[in-house]
């Protein structure tokens, strides 16, 4: 009997030693992801705490703390609550909250060049000799670490599709239409579908005395200074004669944006408008105007909720 007594002295001895040994008193976790995207995008969806509910994990909610006075957000996941406590150039601070006990964490973005970042999310618990706590510390750290892995990947599955970022599915193309006739006209106000369609006829009827045929849907770019600008071109298969109003034009067969949405007037322009973001983003220049695809003919489709417009833009 003292021999077992003994050996379970002994072992719990050695438990302890080995605690002191192999846990430290100050036990610290971090997790960093890499994603395929920019600063300029991570700033936007990362250092404001108003857009994380977009990428959050999808099976939690997110609602205001109780210390509303400051202007808190948290964020539930799994039983924990991650609120925002504060934030500085270099990162943002969240303190974690699970039953009774909180930590302290920090969470930046590191660009590492123009395409690529990382994010990484760290923190510490209180330090403590006791080997007992220790231990629960050390447990904890290992199931806040897989927390903050989990939310981490469902930021990088946002962040790295365009849909989630910019609203739109964008890809990049090479120009495969390099040969137009386009026309113009200037209004006071903004141009009318018939109007727009009347610029197309004029085109279609001038493309079909020369013989030549049309490749694809009819385009268009409207600009506004102090009047607007309207430009109508249809792409065609071979060279004809330009005149004072039909105009030849060609394009260099480089890269261009290309995306499609629904809708009128206004998700064309949104649409143009996150190309536009996309590009800055991006760091890419543009050697042309943007210009609309008219996929849907609009005179025989009067819901503007049906149009089907491809968004062209183009790129080096």
């Amino acid at each position: 009997m003292k021999k077992f007594l003994l050996f379970i002295f002994i072992l719990v001895l050695l438990s302890i030693t080995g605690v002191y040994i192999f846990i430290p008193s100050r036990i610290s976790f971090g997790k960093v992801i890499y994603i395929n995207g920019n600063k300029n995008i991570a700033g936007r969806y990362m250092a404001d705490e108003g857009n994380w509910g977009k990428w959050w994990p999808s099976d939690t909610q997110h609602t205001l703390s109780s210390e509303r006075k400051n202007n808190e957000i948290s964020y539930s996941y799994k039983n924990y609550w991650y609120t925002i406590r504060h934030k500085a150039l270099e990162g943002t601070g969240i303190l974690i909250k699970h039953n009774a006990d909180t930590i302290n964490s920090f969470l930046h973005t590191i660009s590492l060049n123009t395409d690529s970042l990382a994010i990484e999310w760290k923190g510490e618990l209180d330090e403590t000799y006791n080997p007992f706590k220790k231990i629960r510390n050390y447990l904890l750290a290992t199931e806040v670490k897989k927390n903050i892995s989990e939310i981490l990947q469902s930021a990088k599955s946002f962040l790295e599709k365009s849909e989630n970022v910019y609203g739109l599915n964008i890809t990049q193309q090479q120009v495969k239409d390099t040969l137009l006739i386009s026309t113009r006209l200037t209004t006071n106000k903004y141009p009318t579908t018939a109007e727009i369609y009347n610029l197309i006829k004029s085109l279609r009827e001038y493309i079909f005395s020369k013989g030549a045929a049309e490749t694809n849907s009819p385009m268009l770019n409207i600009t506004k200074d102090s009047i607007f600008k309207t430009m109508v071109a249809i792409p065609i298969n071979r060279v004809i004669p330009p005149t004072a109003i039909f105009l030849l034009k060609k394009m260099v067969p480089g890269k261009i944006l290309v995306t499609e949405v629904k809708g009128g007037t206004y998700s064309a322009d949104e649409a143009l408008r996150q190309l536009t973001i996309y590009m800055e983003d991006n760091h890419l220049g543009s050697p042309a105007i943007p210009f609309q695809s008219l996929v849907t003919d609009r005179l025989k489709e009067q819901d503007t909720l049906k149009w089907v417009t491809k968004i062209y833009y183009p790129v080096f």
